[in-house]
């Protein structure tokens, strides 16, 4: 057709959607290299893809995550940024133009019947979209209403929302706490050098910790290290999960580190630390089964001795104070002296 300008809305191969109107989505991932990882991790499911259903309970109160539970491949609280990101962009969706209408072009734009990312969606028991979602090409995602021959360009990179390891639909939260609600913290090592319990605490957010308690003398304590360690278990999020492991094989009958945050009100939260794999750890909650996988790097703000908990300062003093230095080299005996 000649260039001209458009008049009217923008045909479009799914409907508009409404955040309200959801309460069950099904995202089938194809097989192959792609294809994300089972929920045991392996890539067991890669031949045949993975089937995700996310379902909204019947009382639609409180927060959006807290109204969705993953239900297949396995049961589980779902993760609030995958859900609401996931949510916003199908009641978002735009679309550009039609692309093409020859079947011959699926798997060119990786939408065809076999390729594509299958999006099922529904509300009220009724089926409200059903399309499949391709590859991204300079700022759109390609886009085929099932059972349709018209591809269009969606506007925006979506395929991610999509696409994610089972994993990464969980919810990963390990702990979640306000840091400046935490008054005490009690950290207990086993199996090392320097083990031992400490115990440290301040009546407010605004004033420095005092140890309370220790296994070994702390004459001066080191507030950054522990700001560093409230700081990680005030957003402990894990990496992985352990869904075959025992607690046995997790070491978590007998953890090497426990650290306890006592909270403003009485509430408190307990991270138990098990065996070490490579650069990873075994860890969960003390009020709940499930066994995390965090990195060796967030662990290591956690897993503190008496002794890490001493003051390292050599020397403290402000730089603005001093009136002379002196510098001997005895080698020598030579030395300098700065005066001002």
């Amino acid at each position: 057709p000649e260039k001209g300008e458009r008049r009217g809305q923008r045909p479009r191969p799914v409907p508009r959607l409404k955040q309200d109107q959801l309460d069950r989505i099904t995202i089938t991932t194809p097989g192959g290299k792609r294809a994300p990882k089972g929920p045991d991790g392996s890539a067991k499911n890669a031949a045949d893809g993975v089937k995700v259903v996310l379902e909204r309970s019947g009382e639609h109160k409180g927060a959006i995550e807290d109204q969705w539970r993953l239900t297949a491949p396995l049961k589980d609280e779902v993760d609030p940024h995958a859900l609401k990101t996931l949510v916003s962009k199908l009641a978002e969706l735009e679309f550009g133009d039609l692309v093409t209408e020859r079947k011959d072009r699926r798997a060119e734009h990786e939408v065809h019947d076999d390729g594509g990312i299958h999006v099922e969606v529904q509300g009220g028991g009724k089926a409200l979209a059903d399309f499949r979602v391709g590859k991204v090409s300079h700022g759109f995602t390609m886009l085929r209403a099932s059972g349709k021959n018209a591809i269009y360009q969606a506007v925006g990179s979506l395929r991610h929302v999509f696409e994610r390891e089972v994993k990464n639909w969980r919810r990963r939260t390990v702990v979640k706490i306000k840091h400046d609600k935490v008054r005490q913290i009690e950290v207990t090592t086993a199996g090392a050098p320097g083990a031992g319990t400490i115990v440290v605490s301040r009546p407010d957010e605004k004033t420095d910790w005092k140890v309370v308690r220790s296994d070994a003398p702390v004459a001066s304590l080191e507030q950054s290290t522990v700001t560093r360690l409230v700081s990680s278990i005030s957003n402990l999020t894990a990496a992985d999960f352990a869904d075959n492991a025992t607690f046995e094989q997790a070491g978590l009958d007998s953890p090497g580190v426990t650290v306890t945050a006592h909270l403003e009100g009485g509430k408190q939260e307990t991270v138990l630390i098990g065996k070490r794999d490579g650069d990873n750890y075994w860890v969960k909650n003390a009020r709940g089964p499930q066994i995390f996988v965090l990195r060796k790097y967030t662990i290591d703000n956690l897993r503190k001795r008496p002794i890490d908990f001493r003051e390292k300062s050599v020397l403290s003093f402000k730089a603005d104070s001093a009136v002379s230095l002196s510098i001997k080299k005895s080698e020598d005996k030579t030395s300098v002296t700065l005066t001002r």
